[in-house]
This record gives C-alpha cells, sequence and structure tokens, in this order.
C-alpha cells in the first residue's frame, strides 16, 4: 500500500477531491498494465471535451464571448477551469492565433503520474485535447480549435509548468 501521509500532502497541496484521486489512479492503474497510452488518452480526452460543452450549453452555464476566435476560446477555457477546476494554478493567454494554457504541474488536479502515481516517461494528459475539442464544439461555426503538437507530446513540461498551444484552423 502506498504513503498515505504522501497522499495526504497531495491531497491538501493540490485541493484535490476524490472524484480527482480516482480519475487520475484509473489513468494511471490503466497505463500500468499496459492499455493506456497518451494517444489513447487524446481520443478519449476528446470526446469528454465535446459533452462537457454540451453539458454547459444544456445547464445554460456558458459565458459572454465577444473578439476573435481564441479570445473566445480563451473565454471558454477560462470559464470551465472556473467550473471544472484543473489546477489551482492555469494561465490562459491569446498569442494571435494561438492560446497557451499553462498548468502548475505541481497543482494539476488530474496529473495521472502526481496524483495517480503512474510510472511512465511520457505523458497521459487529457487537457489539450479536452480544452481544444470543448472550445471547438462550441466555436466550431467560426472556425476549428486544434491541438499544436510540442515535438511528438501535446504539451512541453518546463519548469515544472505543463503548456499547451491551441491554434485556430480555417472555417469549415
Amino acid at each position: 500500500m502506498e504513503d498515505p501521509k504522501g497522499l495526504l500532502d497531495q491531497i491538501e497541496k493540490r485541493e484535490l477531491n476524490p472524484y480527482h484521486v480516482f480519475m487520475a489512479s484509473f489513468l494511471a492503474g490503466l497505463h500500468s498494465m499496459g492499455m493506456l497510452n497518451q494517444a489513447t488518452v487524446t481520443v478519449a480526452a476528446r470526446g469528454a471535451g465535446r459533452k462537457m460543452a454540451l453539458y454547459l450549453q444544456a445547464k445554460g452555464d456558458l459565458p459572454p464571448l465577444r473578439g476573435t476566435l481564441m479570445e473566445k476560446a480563451a473565454t471558454l477555457i477560462e470559464h470551465l477551469q472556473k467550473v471544472m477546476p484543473l489546477g489551482m494554478q492555469v494561465q490562459v493567454e491569446v498569442k494571435g492565433d494561438e492560446v497557451e494554457v499553462k498548468v502548475e504541474g505541481a497543482t494539476c488536479k488530474f496529473c495521472p503520474k502526481g496524483v495517480g502515481g503512474a510510472e511512465l516517461e511520457g505523458t497521459l494528459c487529457p487537457y489539450p485535447a479536452l480544452l481544444a475539442s470543448f472550445a471547438d464544439a462550441l466555436l466550431s461555426s467560426e472556425g476549428g480549435i486544434k491541438v499544436k503538437p510540442q515535438g511528438r507530446r501535446p504539451l512541453v513540461k518546463e519548469a515544472g509548468v505543463c503548456k499547451m498551444v491551441l491554434y485556430r484552423v480555417q472555417a469549415r
């Protein structure tokens, strides 16, 4: 059994609830059995992002949207952070036709590594695909939103900060 004190430290530091621990540990467990990789997480997270968009539409819980497509995408991502906090320190910044999202790794609430204890070299992060498909589902009439790959991964971790970039594609 794992160290309860270590988990308690993570619970307090990241302000975790049982859903966070369940989801992160579930992903880590699937990975430990060889049943999960980043590609699979990406596909599942795309569906989850679309479902979150439908959920907030059904609840009538969407913010007013103004500005460019990417400014609207940033507003939606910030709203999702309020509704379903991804971490305690999340920054969303529009940079032209891109939105950069930074999550302080030590505060991430769903991290399969930091919360779930997954032992892996890469990532199992659902956020890039979740955020892109969430914004894309709500803004698709104005243009698409995609994840900009960071090498072979959907994000890059620099100095403890997970950075993902979403970009605009032409209207469909």
